[in-house]
């Protein structure tokens, strides 16, 4: 119910474009990612990419251990070992990635990476705090959540702390 906090969400939606549902404001980027996760459960698998934003890994593979995930690293910008991975297990559940990689760059393709997702049930998250929607619309190439460090690109890198997560019509 806080004006300030819907005028963000309205105009993060709004910037993400068409595919765009509704954003939804936190008071950081770990917790934005660290809610993106919640929406699964014991014995979920998830696919992340090999390449994360270190704090990302961090969570992944420390603070995720409690929930009963089973998380798995994969090079998602290889598309033939991530289908490899991908079809290894019928309780893969979510994809999460960024594209480009932070730190080293990777380049996945999104839109391929959503069909294979989609074919399996599950859900593709992209971390896009490197690019921004101004650059990069991962729901537009089929991704389900897309989420920002606002901290980062999108506000100016360190001069506001925050996160965003948006969601998109393939989330529904």
């Amino acid at each position: 119910g806080n004006p300030t906090r819907d005028a963000l969400q309205e105009l993060c939606r709004r910037v993400e474009g068409n595919e765009a549902v509704s954003s939804f404001a936190f008071t950081s980027g770990m917790s934005a990612l660290s809610a993106t996760l919640r929406l699964l459960k014991p014995g979920d698998i998830v696919l992340a990419s090999k390449d994360l934003y270190g704090g990302m890994h961090r969570l992944l593979t420390h603070c995720v251990e409690h929930s009963g995930l089973d998380v798995r690293f994969v090079e998602t910008w290889d598309l033939s070992k991530f289908k490899k991975e991908l079809h290894s297990s019928s309780r893969v559940r979510m994809v999460f990635l960024e594209s480009p990689t932070n730190p080293m760059m990777h380049v996945s393709d999104i839109r391929e990476l959503a069909k294979l997702t989609h074919a399996r049930a599950a859900l593709l998250a992209v971390d896009n705090s490197i690019m921004t929607p101004v650059l990069s619309k991962p729901l537009d190439l089929g991704a389900d959540l897309v989420i920002h460090s606002a901290t980062k690109f999108l506000s100016g890198h360190s001069d506001t702390v925050g996160g965003i997560v948006t969601v998109g019509f393939f989330f529904f």
